[in-house]
């Protein structure tokens, strides 16, 4: 019996145009019957940002940090 191949992406960019060939080769990586896991870190955790306000206590930092980040797919930078 075969060991099911793996496909590990780690996205850290908060470019629209990366984050949608991260997913461009995680949909083809699925494809081929990989197993795919997509790691978000830094800004590239801002694709997966709801982008209504949720309610949540936070300090000055943590509010300056939320402000600097967009929230969602649809406030992404896009790089031309």
């Amino acid at each position: 019996m075969t060991e099911k191949k793996r496909t590990t992406i780690v996205l850290f960019s908060g470019d629209y145009d990366k984050a949608m060939a991260a997913y461009i080769i995680a949909n083809g990586a699925a494809a081929y019957d990989h197993e795919v896991t997509i790691f978000h870190t830094f800004w590239g955790l801002n694709a997966l940002r709801k982008e209504e306000n949720i309610q949540v206590k936070k300090g000055f930092m943590e509010k300056m940090f939320g402000k600097m980040m967009p929230r969602g797919a649809n406030k992404m930078a896009y790089r031309k």
